[in-house]
């Protein structure tokens, strides 16, 4: 269960600094939610708003904790909600020193909420992709697991003889071409959905090292599955045990997908997917939440 929540690292630290950041606010500022809380806590000023500081940080890890845990595709509010908070705190200090603070919870209530909105479609949205802001991304990661190098290789290579084995289930079929090294996977993603990808075989050493290519289908929804490289090494320790050390560079990623996968340290995540898969034990990476719910609908 941990290792789930240690792959979201990243997040849950933008989150709760965030958070805390949204806290110093309403200290400082003396109004907004913290000020609100505050009156539920006994003891003089200081004292109470601290209480009603903790609160929201224990709040927010909580509520933090179980989104991660049972609504994964959603974990980006994490940051959206927290980044709201801070942008909400702000506003509310800003018109308390003007002489002009909310009417009415209502009000601020309905602010926060379209704060929210916006941040969440500045950061993860398509309504700033006419900017064309492109970012690579890439990540390597090793780690030992209970196999031969032949079976990790069958687990982790997509190819026309492994999509049986492959740790992917939505992994439909591998088709070569007419060239030699070009191959066409096919990933079921749901609903009928196909995503079809190009993988050109740069290095084979079969079972020890892979570098491919990898380029999807024109995508006219944002291009989220970018194209890059993906490197994949095989060395024994044992007869029984195999290193894995897998690479992955994104050429160009949207920022906000790119953010996205930051985020989820994403190949850390995948390589926690891949070791449970081949040693044939419970796994609850990121990466395997997303897939069953995949499968799920396809």
């Amino acid at each position: 269960m941990w290792t789930g929540y240690r792959r979201q690292r990243r997040r849950i630290a933008v989150t709760m600094g965030l958070t805390g950041f949204a806290v110093l606010i309403g200290l400082v500022g003396r109004s907004g939610l913290l000020d609100r809380l505050a009156s539920f806590f006994p003891g003089p000023f200081l004292l109470s708003h601290l209480q009603a500081g903790v609160a929201v940080m224990v709040i927010a890890f909580l509520a933090m904790a179980i989104v991660l845990r049972y609504a994964p595709a959603q974990r980006q509010q994490c940051e959206v909600l927290s980044g709201a908070t801070v942008a909400f705190e702000g506003v509310n200090f800003a018109l308390n020193l003007a002489g002009m603070p909310f009417s009415s919870p209502l009000l601020a209530v309905c602010t926060f909420v379209l704060i929210a909105l916006a941040i969440d479609r500045v950061a993860y949205g398509q309504t700033f992709d006419w900017v064309g802001i492109w970012r690579p991304l890439s990540s390597s990661y090793s780690f030992e697991v209970q196999a031969t190098p032949h079976a990790a290789w069958n687990a982790i290579l997509p190819r026309p003889d492994t999509v049986g084995t492959h740790w992917i289930g939505a992994l439909t079929d591998v088709t070569p071409t007419r060239e030699a090294d070009v191959f066409i996977a096919r990933y079921r993603l749901g609903d009928g959905t196909i995503l079809q990808k190009t993988l050109t075989t740069l290095t084979e050493e079969h079972p020890v090292h892979m570098r491919y290519h990898f380029e999807p289908e024109a995508d006219d929804d944002d291009a989220r599955y970018g194209s890059g490289f993906y490197e994949v090494w095989l060395d024994p320790v044992d007869e029984t045990t195999t290193q894995v050390t897998l690479s992955c560079e994104y050429t160009a990623l949207r920022a906000r997908t790119a953010l996205l996968l930051w985020l989820d340290d994403w190949l850390g995540s995948e390589a926690d997917a891949i070791q449970a898969y081949i040693e044939h034990r419970p796994d609850r990476s990121l990466h395997t939440l997303l897939w069953g719910d995949v499968l799920r609908q396809a």
